[in-house]
């Protein structure tokens, strides 16, 4: 990837629509847009004029073919989302026009297609924005919900950048006063004490532990939480899922063992995206057909990996052996007991439970006529809530790579503070310190690697 060439994508879904939008970054993004398009005639527009919309016809320099009426943007930079010249043109949205357009972009002298994420890219390299900030547009394109939008939002502004950068300053201060102690300690100099040392170490340990402390909060309106619905065959397990989803997306039949591939299917629930999946039914016994077994298998599997379990049970028929397996192998989960089919006469009274099943939070519903399923929604929300960290932060860390590298800053002031309990020569206590400006630096991207870089470019799409 060369940063010095002018690259060219769609910037939006490729399909039939209103509009579509071709665009163009790079020093050499206004003279190729100038050779292709040509303005109105009673444009009151001349040439490309910045930061205005132009009205005009793309027309293929060779053949002299209009391939379509476009309005156009040239934004030069460094004021543009690159901090290159960019080009934008907006065409009808259909395959053939921005199929056309693009390949005529293309087929001009020093222009290549972008790569996946380059614009973003491009922005990051050139210092408009940070890498904390290039996910949360990755965040923001995601967002499922309006907390995961809004957190999004909050680290596109800045809101962690900012509070990275004003620890490193406490950092970098602390530093300063130590290396010059070191460097000139003949000097008439006012230096921190061996206790003002401490104490700032330790508010700054504090504070970055306060901030790691966000990571699961974050982690949760982020990815959301994966639950599974668990039971026997043809308790109603299909049918609470499409309740909870409010519409139908699952095969519903009285048939036992109807579903036998894993669904899985995303809600919201106020504000926390809910990943659910919707698992084939678990038999007493191990299944001998190939497919039965396989969905089996990968029941287990997939209900072991989840938060939280919704297990099923089928209150129109006895509480069975095969129940009470089930839950066995469960049961050191996150368990909801939903006792499901309510509209039909009962079987099973919850009083008669194993008292290990009265233990749990156990919510009656019939998934069939949408009964229960609101307070149902309110039992898993409080469940959530109340297994995971809730904080009234308004800065919040969502990605692995932000905690690993909190972690090893406050392992470094740890470490600071140690050499400083023991008496240590000042010096350690200042490589400690360089450590920990270095991993809060891979944060914001100051000293990341490329293969950190290239990961979180992985994520966009062409053209953005």
């Amino acid at each position: 990837m060369e940063i010095q060439d002018t690259i060219a994508a769609i910037a939006t879904p490729v399909g039939i629509g209103g509009i579509g939008i071709i665009k163009i970054s790079g020093s050499r993004a206004r003279k190729i847009a100038e050779k292709i398009f040509l303005r109105k005639k009673n444009s009151k527009s001349h040439g490309l004029k910045p930061y205005r919309l132009i009205l005009g016809e793309i027309i293929d320099p060779a053949s002299h073919e209009v391939i379509d009426e476009v309005l156009i943007t040239y934004m030069p930079g460094p004021e543009s989302y690159t901090r290159e010249d960019v080009v934008e043109i907006q065409c009808h949205s259909g395959y053939l026009v921005l199929e056309k357009i693009l390949k005529l972009v293309l087929s001009q002298e020093g222009v290549r297609m972008a790569e996946p994420g380059e614009f973003t890219r491009r922005a990051y390299l050139n210092g408009r924005i940070d890498l904390t900030q290039v996910e949360a547009i990755s965040d923001l394109i995601h967002a499922r919900t309006n907390s995961a939008l809004n957190q999004a939002t909050s680290q596109l502004k800045g809101t962690l950048s900012e509070k990275i950068f004003e620890i490193k300053r406490k950092i970098i201060n602390l530093l300063t006063h130590i290396e010059s102690a070191i460097d000139f300690p003949e000097e008439d100099i006012e230096f921190f004490s061996f206790e003002e040392i401490r104490w700032r170490l330790s508010e700054l340990k504090d504070e970055l532990k306060t901030l790691l402390s966000t990571y699961e909060e974050g982690k949760l309106f982020r990815e959301g939480i994966k639950m599974a619905i668990i039971g026997r065959p043809n308790v109603g397990k299909s049918s609470l899922l499409n309740a909870l989803l409010g519409e139908e997306r699952a095969i519903v039949s009285h048939l036992p063992g109807t579903t036998r591939d894993i669904i899985a299917e995303s809600v919201n629930i106020n504000g926390i995206p809910l990943n659910i999946i919707d698992t084939a039914g678990i038999p007493l016994y191990p299944p001998t057909n190939p497919i039965e077994k396989k969905g089996t298998n990968l029941t287990r599997a997939k209900a072991s990996q989840a938060n939280l379990v919704l297990f099923v049970l089928d209150r129109s028929s006895p509480f069975t052996q095969n129940d009470m397996a089930i839950f066995s192998e469960f049961q050191e989960k996150r368990i909801i007991i939903v006792l499901n089919k309510t509209d039909l006469p009962a079987e099973l009274d919850p009083s008669s439970l194993p008292s290990s099943l009265q233990k749990k939070q156990i919510v009656s519903v019939s998934a069939k006529y949408n009964q229960g399923i609101e307070e149902l929604k309110k039992v898993i929300y409080d469940s959530i809530i109340r297994g995971e960290k809730i904080t009234s932060s308004p800065v919040f860390i969502n990605r692995l790579r932000h905690k690993v590298s909190l972690e090893k800053t406050i392992d470094g002031i740890e470490k600071a503070i140690k050499s400083l309990d023991e008496g240590m020569s000042i010096e350690f206590i200042a490589l400690d310190l360089r450590r920990s400006l270095d991993y809060l630096g891979e944060i914001v991207g100051e000293t990341t690697t490329e293969e950190i870089i290239d990961q979180i470019f992985s994520e966009f799409c062409i053209g953005k």
